[in-house]
């Protein structure tokens, strides 16, 4: 059976940084881009299988060439589910 795994405390703020204010206005560091994917791959060496990109900026930052591990883009993902069901 499948788990979540959501980063601890630390992480999390850390992770709300990266996506925070810069990526949304368009820019992209990678110093930025390579701590994100650090703490994604940090996921893939404790035994995760896919991370799910909850927000817009996530795709901003990692790219599908990047990670080490599967990605759900939300934002692909939820609105195509959206236009299946009602047109259902």
């Amino acid at each position: 059976m499948a788990s979540l795994r959501l980063p601890q405390p630390p992480l999390r703020r850390s992770s709300g940084e990266l996506v925070g204010r810069l990526p949304s206005l368009g820019i992209v560091r990678d110093k930025s881009r390579t701590a994100f994917l650090d703490i994604m791959n940090s996921f893939a060496r404790r035994g995760a299988r896919a991370v799910i990109q909850g927000c817009t900026e996530i795709g901003m930052l990692v790219e599908k060439i990047h990670p080490e591990i599967t990605l759900f883009d939300a934002t692909r993902i939820l609105p195509e589910r959206a236009v299946a069901v009602a047109l259902a």
